[in-house]
């Protein structure tokens, strides 16, 4: 073997015991209990590891090659974020998923800077101020103002002062739902606790047999409720501190959700209501690839597998004993099914209130699916930050309306 030979074969075998060695702590019994340092060097690699990617980007499609030749680094710290810890407290298990998550966006963002021809554009309103181009691909989650977003309009963005007391006043509001909602599910017998339990055994002794499955769709209900409550809050929270602080433009911060209880179709739901904060990663791993197979259908198809897989991940790493059920990606191909059908019908024939119906019809009744798996694993008794200052549980236990333990209003720490 010629000694150019022997090199290459050494580093190979170096590369391929680095790669075993890192996938082996990867998995759900080497990962390491989280502490805050950690956490903050997970969350930091990504965006570090994706800085030289971006200059690259910057500088023209002449650099595809070199970014290419840097694709491992982001992928590793993506890795290293999403799968290289995990939190281990049995009342915290719903926090389980926020790894995952961030691995799979950071992946996206690494696989598209890596692959795309030329970097995005800033669009919208000139007279708006705006971060420097890579500081805003770093942050803009949803290309707000870039050349693959909405774009920004600043004649119809209030004034700060007027974002920002609107903002307040929804804070406010979505803490007090969410309290409400938390203590619902604080409270509901078999499923309010970090064990878990079946939504399908939470309905009250008196009801009778042919109406029990209205406790389990209002439990659905309460799951995609709180979902709604926790983003918007921390979106909101984020919002006020970057122009009541920051001052940043209030068109850099529209809302994130659109009333989607108002929604009249799944495509209008998911498409335009719900808020898109992952649409991009899913796009980019799951439609372009669906596009280049089957089209159009196959952009919807794809971007919602994609979202399927981020959610199963997500569920993975709440009990990793357990992996979820295929029937967790099938609820979001189910989904992607039912906007192909309307889009098959025809433009504007799925509206009104035959559409509201039939949108909360499918929504709620395959809702059940990920629910279940959600609350079988702890969702529902998950602590969350309202209880230390819950109006909600202080008003039921002053008023005398609630006469069991005050305990058990609460997250069993046990």
């Amino acid at each position: 073997m010629r000694p150019s030979s022997q090199t290459s074969h050494h580093l190979f075998l170096m590369a391929t015991q680095v790669a075993h060695g890192f996938l082996e702590r990867l998995r759900a019994e080497n990962r390491r209990p989280v502490t805050p340092f950690s956490a903050a060097v997970a969350f930091l690699l990504p965006p570090l590891s994706l800085l030289p990617t971006l200059f690259l980007l910057l500088r023209g499609p002449q650099t595809r090659f070199w970014r290419i030749a840097l694709f491992p680094l982001p992928v590793l710290a993506a890795l290293h974020a999403g799968w290289g810890y995990r939190i281990g407290v049995p009342w915290q298990v719903g926090f389980e998923q926020v790894f995952p998550i961030y691995g799979f966006f950071s992946l996206s963002k690494a696989v598209e800077w890596t692959l795309l021809p030329s970097a995005p554009t800033q669009t919208g309103d000139p007279s708006i101020p705006r971060p420097p181009l890579l500081l805003d691909l770093l942050n803009n989650m949803r290309g707000i103002g870039l050349s693959f977003g909405p774009p920004l309009r600043a004649a119809q963005a209030p004034t700060r002062t007027q974002f920002v007391r609107r903002a307040l006043l929804e804070v406010a509001a979505i803490y007090l739902l969410g309290d409400v909602l938390d203590t619902l599910a604080k409270t509901t017998p078999g499923v309010g606790t970090p064990t878990g339990g079946s939504i399908y055994d939470s309905h009250p002794p008196w009801l009778p047999p042919r109406l029990q499955w209205l406790a389990s769709t209002a439990l659905v209900f309460v799951m995609g409720a709180m979902i709604y409550a926790s983003v918007n809050f921390g979106y909101l929270a984020n919002s006020i501190l970057a122009v009541g602080l920051l001052g940043q433009h209030p068109a850099l911060w529209p809302p994130l959700f659109r009333s989607p209880w108002a929604a009249d179709s799944l495509a209008d739901f998911w498409g335009r209501r719900w808020h898109a904060l992952f649409r991009r990663s899913w796009v980019v791993l799951g439609g372009v690839p669906g596009a280049f197979l089957l089209g159009v259908p196959g952009v919807v198809l794809g971007t919602f597998l994609a979202s399927g897989v981020l959610h199963d991940l997500g569920i993975r790493a709440m009990d990793p004993s357990r992996p979820p059920p295929l029937s967790v990606l099938a609820f979001f191909v189910i989904q992607a099914l039912g906007v192909i059908a309307e889009r098959a019908l025809g433009k504007g024939r799925v509206r009104g209130w035959c559409g509201r119906v039939w949108m909360w019809a499918w929504l709620l009744g395959w809702g059940h699916v990920p629910v279940e798996v959600w609350f079988q694993r702890g969702m529902a008794g998950t602590w969350v930050g309202t209880e230390p200052f819950s109006p909600v549980r202080l008003a039921l236990v002053w008023s005398g309306w609630w006469t069991g333990d005050p305990a058990d209003l609460y997250t069993r720490r046990a």
